[in-house]
């Protein structure tokens, strides 16, 4: 599984009408591709909008990447050019559809990440929230173009258990990686298959 992550950086202010054509035309175009897996946007409380789109491979993933791009161009041109971080989904807990209308997402980027350690990096972090209330979901990944940063997208049923969340898995100690809060927000679009 591989996830595109965008960040629209101060962008909040466009986030209503931007979740209306996403949910009118863009998820209509993305849920034809039998490679879609899933989308989560979220204007977060930093100011920006995010958009994490899941694929079931790279392949998926760079087709559909190009035609979101070009729908973004023709319905949404007056969004800032988005900052992607492109990932291969390692350790995850997969979010299952219904009932999910509430959740508060999460994303988090790390540096300095290992090539290689005994146990992976992202089954020691999932498992120190695995346990945790109200966690939905989560998806860690490690960057297709740079192996030393990853990225993780966290899906709670509220803001205070996905604070409860970041501060269970900050406290995993991996030497020389740097990890940080980057969004965080109340979703306005959860589509999945």
């Amino acid at each position: 599984m591989h996830i595109i992550m965008r960040r629209f950086p101060r962008a909040a202010h466009l986030a209503e009408e931007g979740a209306r054509k996403t949910k009118e035309s863009l998820l209509p175009i993305l849920q034809k591709h039998p490679g879609w897996k899933g989308f989560v946007g979220f204007q977060s409380e930093q100011g920006d909008v995010w958009a994490c789109t899941m694929y079931s491979d790279a392949s998926a993933a760079r087709e559909l990447a190009e035609r979101a791009a070009a729908w973004r161009q023709e319905n949404m041109s007056e969004f800032p050019p988005p900052e992607n971080f492109l990932g291969e989904v390692g350790a995850h807990l997969a979010l299952k559809s219904g009932g999910q209308d509430d959740l508060y997402c999460m994303v988090r980027k790390a540096e300095g990440a290992p090539a290689s350690s005994p146990q992976p990096i992202g089954e020691k972090i999932l498992n120190a929230a695995k346990s945790l209330p109200g966690l939905k979901g989560a998806y860690i990944m490690r960057s297709t173009d740079d192996p030393t940063k990853a990225a993780s997208l966290w899906l709670c049923d509220s803001r205070e258990h996905a604070m409860a969340v970041h501060e269970e898995t900050m406290g995993v100690h991996i030497p020389g990686v740097k990890t940080r809060l980057v969004g965080a927000g109340k979703a306005v679009i959860l589509a999945l298959p």
